[in-house]
């Protein structure tokens, strides 16, 4: 076993800066890392040492995660899911938003303000941290390989092995559920000669990886505190293995872009991964914690649960938690009262009628606190949801760009960690809750003719445990599981997960498929609108093309960039056609080879194009001056 030991080239916070990945890949079978790479030749220094090793991985897992967690493009699709609400153009929301969806998803690199992180960010930061894992697992391969230091790894690089692995089919499958085609590739994978393939073939291979990282996660050892910002709890092996086995769940499980897809998914798989998930033996949440802005943060929640200036919660929400209530604003600007909701979460204790919030937020919001609650009931908490209706615009935000954008309510279960608190980017901030597994657990034994009382105990962990509500028995019918699960997710994961609200949305349902659309003042027509769960809008994207900027490197034409969504509407804004129908993909397919017959670039590039998109965001946030649009 070799000691490598020659001057590391730094790297930045998105992975390495300037590694060529390409030339240290094709150089598989060689057990040197001294490789003549003419366009940067520093890569055998890049990996001189185990530190170096694991410095990279632990920058894979930074891409990884970001990937989840920033603004783009969860602020978009939350909205495109009428699942939260904005007009705001920062980060795609108002275009994603609008009513009829007349805007498809513009597949460009040049809009960064709007439109380009929303394609582009998932794509990068994923296979960046796919080349760092690979890059990892060679450098620990064949008959000299480098030795990663510290007690942990005192024998075999057990965890080294076991986190690249985890990190190779967590981000090829983040990659799987959001695009229509990627690439399948590990550290035995000639990246002279890869092609894009099918997600499906992108899914295979990542929960192939994830498979592996679960058998490889065993023992004592934890993964350094460093590669999520775990704080003093970093994911030991077991937790590991377990978190492997939720990303495996959620894989199958969010991949459907229909309903049908969704029937014939093969559940009885998420059932296996879902019952050994982080809600299993010691549930716990997957979570980073805040260092203040610097690496660190999730943007998803701290702006997000920013209620009175960024995004609030879609009537469809609203009207699933209080099926009285109207599932769209009509067309003015009419005060809209309080939705009489049971749910202890809208409450913040045992009262319909009330809204019993932290006291901080009385005076931050629209609403005089008599119109709240007396006092919050002892050992209670308060509510997860904030009452707050808009009898004026907001700061800025005209109503000429829609009442239907105007939400009495907002989300506030971690509001301490948003942009309004003096907290933000500071405390635990989950990504993936206990509770997804749980519900994901729940719905594949319904679905799978399994235990309905051990699905209906799932349920009811945070539907009677945080709700306060009727506990199922599991003597329900299968579509009653099925609404009590969907009414979960949209209530209890509100704020977490990586656009889980967007999957929910596009596989629950066929969409709907005449809502009313407005058009004179004053309309007050609601009908055609479900509550949450009952499908996207038409022409709202179900899938992401491959980046324009991914196409472009590869020898496309601008003519040959593609994208999804989209309707063409005349005078009558209730009779449209699709623009861009869904998952059809052009007769220029991207399947095959180049149009000019040219071999894909090496994936060095994708570390430096993560590297600025992660950068940009940093500078945003620094900068605190966050300009709405």
């Amino acid at each position: 076993m070799r000691w490598i030991s020659s001057a590391r080239v730094s790297r930045s916070s998105g992975g390495l800066r300037v590694l060529a990945a390409l030339a240290f890949l094709a150089a598989a079978g060689c057990h040197s890392l001294e490789v003549t790479n003419p366009d940067n030749p520093d890569v055998t220094r890049a990996l001189s040492s185990g530190t170096d090793v694991q410095s990279l991985l632990g920058g894979g897992f930074l891409n990884w995660y970001h990937s989840l967690a920033d603004y783009s493009p969860n602020m978009a699709w939350d909205v495109a899911a009428d699942h939260y609400i904005s007009a705001w153009g920062n980060w795609g929301m108002r275009y994603t938003g609008w009513e009829p969806r007349i805007y498809p998803y513009s597949n460009t690199h040049t809009d960064p303000g709007t439109w380009t992180p929303i394609g582009e960010q998932i794509w990068y930061d994923n296979y960046s941290a796919v080349v760092s894992a690979n890059l990892t697992l060679k450098a620990l391969s064949g008959t000299n390989p480098v030795r990663i230091p510290g007690p942990v790894d005192s024998s075999g690089n057990a965890m080294v092995r076991a986190a690249a692995k985890f990190l190779q089919g967590a981000a090829m499958a983040t990659v799987a559920m959001a695009y229509d085609s990627g690439y399948a590739l590990d550290e035995n994978t000639d990246v002279t000669t890869i092609k894009l393939v099918g997600r499906d073939s992108v899914k295979a291979m990542a929960l192939a990886k994830l498979d592996q990282a679960i058998a490889l996660s065993t023992g004592s050892w934890s993964i350094p505190t460093t590669f999520l910002g775990q704080g003093t709890s970093p994911w030991t092996a077991a937790q590991l293995k377990a978190a492997a086995n939720t990303w495996a769940a959620r894989t199958i499980a969010y991949s459907p872009r229909t309903a049908t897809e969704n029937t014939s998914a093969a559940w009885n798989r998420v059932l296996t991964y879902a019952q050994n998930g982080i809600s299993s033996g010691t549930p716990f949440d997957m979570s980073i914690v805040g260092d203040g802005g610097n690496v660190y943060y999730n943007l998803r929640i701290s702006v997000g649960e920013d209620f009175q200036i960024w995004e609030r919660t879609d009537f469809r929400v609203l009207c699933l938690m209080d099926p009285t209530y109207s599932c769209h604003r009509p067309n003015n600007g009419a005060w809209r009262p309080m939705p009489q909701i049971a749910d202890w979460r809208f409450t913040g204790g045992g009262v319909t009628g009330e809204n019993c919030i932290p006291s901080e937020l009385i005076t931050y919001s629209h609403v005089k606190a008599s119109q709240y609650c007396a006092s919050i009931p002892a050992g209670v908490g308060t509510a997860d949801f904030i009452f707050d209706s808009l009898t004026a615009d907001w700061p800025g935000y005209a109503s000429s760009r829609g009442y239907y954008r105007w939400s009495p309510v907002g989300h506030i279960r971690y509001w301490d960690m948003s942009w309004a608190s003096p907290n933000t980017f500071l405390g635990t901030a989950p990504f993936v809750l206990a509770a997804e597994n749980d519900l994901l657990w729940a719905e594949a034994l319904v679905r799978t003719a399994g235990s309905f009382a051990t699905a209906a105990a799932k349920i009811n962990n945070s539907r009677v445990t945080r709700g306060h509500l009727a506990a199922l028995t599991g003597t329900e019918t299968q579509a009653q599981m099925l609404s009590a699960i969907i009414y979960e997710r949209a209530i209890e994961l509100y704020s977490t997960g990586d656009r889980v609200a967007y999957y929910d949305a596009r596989r629950w349902s066929a969409g709907l498929t005449s809502p009313h659309y407005y058009t004179a003042a004053n309309d007050s027509v609601t009908t055609g609108w479900g509550p949450y769960g009952t499908g996207l809008q038409p022409g709202t994207p179900r899938i992401f093309p491959v980046p324009a900027q991914e196409l472009g490197l590869l020898g496309y034409t601008a003519q040959q960039i593609y994208t999804y969504g989209g309707v063409v509407c005349g005078a009558d804004p209730n009779a449209c056609t699709a623009m861009h129908p869904d998952m059809v993909v052009p007769a220029h397919s991207i399947f095959g080879t180049t149009p000019d017959g040219r071999v894909i670039l090496g994936p060095g590039r994708w570390n430096a194009i993560a590297d600025s998109i992660q950068a940009a965001t940093r500078r945003e946030i620094r900068s605190r001056l966050l300009t709405r649009m």
